[in-house]
Parts: C-alpha cells; structure tokens; sequence
C-alpha cells in the first residue's frame, strides 16, 4: 500500500504518478504535486500517505478510516460505493477521475495497521517505550520521498520524540553490496543473523491486541501523546 500498489488509482513512483498532496480547508480540494510535472495519471505511495493524512486532517474521514458524507461534495457515491474526487477527469491524463475509494481507504488502514502493530509488539517485548527510541531507519522509496509527518499523523509508525529519523534508500541491495565487498561487513552481518529473534505475528497474541488498538488514525493513545481529537487542533497542523 506504502508503494501505491493495491488501490485503483494507485501507481508506482514515475512520471504522471500524484507524489505529495495538501487539502485546502475551506473548499477540501486537493493541491497536488505530479512526478515529471506533467498530468496525473495515477497516486504512488508518497502521495498516497499524504492524502489519507490530509483527508483525516481536515475532516473528510473520520477517525476510523471511514469518508464522511454531507461534508462536501467531492466526497461522493461511485461506481465503487463511496469515495473522494482526488483530480476531476479534466484535469488527468487518464480521461477520468482519479478517485480514492472506501475499499482503497480500508487496504491503507488495514497495512498501516499491521506496520504499526508490528513495531508496537517488538517494543514490548523489548519493554521500551517511544521516549527510548533514538533512531529510526527507514528504507526504501517509502523512507526517501514520504512526508514524516504525515506518516505518523496516519499512524504507520508511532511518535518517537527523542529519535532521530535516517532514510537509508535500498537498505537490502546496500547491505548486499557491503557483504560483497567487505570481510569486516560481512562478519558484521553474520553475527547480527545470530543474534536475531524472529517473531511470527501471525501467531503471536500481542499482535492481535497491537493491530487492533491502531485500526484507528492515528492509534494507541500512548504511542501519539501529541495527538488531540478535537478537528480545531488537527486543523492548526
């Protein structure tokens, strides 16, 4: 979902791909920026994590990841039961509306969900807090091109206040060149591999708890102290 795949306007990061979306206030239409500056054709991921942010943000979806009607018109029945206009036909390149539909709402909550979840149960069972993470490593596009805070406004990872973010690019393909070319690296990485726990979430019962608790933008209380429920705080934002 992270990567713009698994929603119906959803594309990956090239030309004609929606990356980075703002929500005016007062007529809750989308001011969006286009890889390659040319008409959209598509959202990706970056832009994706926007949107639903700035979709909560100003009121079009509630805090369980559900469009709210009545709130303007853009915010409509389709094809594909409710959705949000992101850019009207005339403005695309693809000689429709690119839309946000609910099913695409509920795939990005549900993936949030499980990353949430997942970093959630590993702190716990490091019992640590969000106060004693100092850094934090994000890999991939995700981590390169996505607003932060927005990223945390939807829930994906919790706040960190004492933490320092690092977005490394390609993490694996780096860490295989390193191994290929370093005895050091490589010795490094074998006494990480055992080291390393593995955790299967899919039968672990704190996950079912942690994955539950953060269907919700952004989640658990405790891992979003900044976050207020009242629109006027999220709106000064």
């Amino acid at each position: 979902a992270f990567e713009g795949e698994g929603v119906r306007h959803g594309m990956r990061g090239a030309r004609g791909g929606i990356d980075h979306v703002r929500i005016d206030m007062d007529t809750f239409r989308a001011d969006v920026s286009v890889i390659g500056e040319s008409r959209p054709k598509g959202i990706c991921g970056s832009g994706l994590i926007d949107l639903v942010a700035e979709m909560f943000r100003v009121g079009v979806l509630d805090f369980s990841g559900k469009l709210v009607l009545g709130v303007t018109p853009l915010v409509r029945e389709g094809k594909w039961g409710l959705e949000y206009v992101v850019v009207p036909t005339k403005e695309t390149a693809i000689g429709q509306d690119i839309v946000l539909t609910q099913a695409d709402l509920d795939y990005v909550i549900d993936s949030k969900a499980a990353a949430c979840g997942a970093i959630t149960v590993l702190m716990k069972k490091l019992k640590i807090g969000i106060e004693d993470v100092k850094h934090l490593y994000l890999a991939g596009a995700f981590g390169n091109y996505s607003n932060l805070k927005n990223a945390t406004r939807l829930g994906i990872f919790p706040e960190f206040p004492n933490c320092k973010v690092h977005p490394i690019g390609n993490g694996s393909l780096s860490g295989a060149y390193a191994t290929m070319m370093s005895l050091e690296k490589r010795r490094e990485a074998e006494e990480i591999a055992e080291k390393t726990v593995y955790v299967d979430l899919l039968v672990d019962s704190e996950f079912i708890e942690e994955y539950s608790r953060a269907l919700y933008i952004p989640g658990a209380k405790e891992y979003f102290p900044s976050y207020e429920l009242s629109r006027k705080s999220l709106r000064s934002v």
